[in-house]
């Protein structure tokens, strides 16, 4: 053997040596691998919800306001209805009959308006489970990098937020346009039959 041809690189005391990077090296490609699906996963979660906006605000806000206006409407008319008999068996006339009458178009508009206002608070309990739904979904995503499987379990999610909702009836919500004209008549029959059993006495 030629000594020349020896490695000297074997027996050179300066030489440091090769270090083995291939469990870091596959380390590194798994987490750059699970940050991709991480990413992937949180893309198909946002384009799941993201789709949700103003026609569906307006929907949800038109399904509480169309449902309790037929209430509002055969309630007001019923209420009117006992209204004009205590006014005529009262014998009430002139301003005390505006006045009611005006009091009585100040309470539709009135439940009207709190009917508006469950209908705005409707959209924001929507807004808000829909983006309790989604923080769900993105807290899932780091435990489980998988973006099919996410963007299946945000569209369940999703649609689960999205069932149509329930609403319980309104009951005698004009029950302020006739308070207190029993109680007056009751005043006036009393009145009467005390005057009646003067008269007998």
């Amino acid at each position: 053997m030629n000594p020349f041809d020896q490695n000297w690189d074997s027996i050179n005391p300066f030489k440091r040596p090769e270090t083995d990077n291939s469990a870091a090296e596959a380390d590194a490609a798994y987490q750059a691998k699970i940050e991709r699906q991480q990413m992937e996963a949180e893309a198909a979660i946002n384009a799941v919800f993201d789709k949700y906006g103003k026609s569906d605000y307006e929907r949800i806000r038109d399904a509480r306001t169309n449902f309790e206006d037929i209430d509002l409407k055969e309630q007001y008319a019923d209420a009117l209805l006992n209204l004009e008999n205590a006014l005529a068996r009262g014998g009430r006339k002139g301003s005390t009959n505006l006045r009611l009458r005006a009091d009585a178009a100040k309470d539709w508009k009135k439940q009207k308006l709190l009917s508006a206002r469950r209908g705005e608070q409707d959209v924001q309990n929507f807004k808000n489970a829909l983006e309790k739904a989604r923080g769900n979904m993105h807290s899932l995503n780091v435990a489980n990098a998988d973006p099919a499987y996410l963007a299946d379990a945000a569209s369940r999610s999703a649609s689960l937020v999205n069932a149509p909702a329930t609403y319980e009836p309104l009951v005698d919500v004009f029950t302020s346009i006739t308070d207190g004209l029993a109680t007056k008549q009751e005043i006036e029959d009393r009145k009467r039959l005390m005057n009646q059993y003067k008269g007998y006495a």
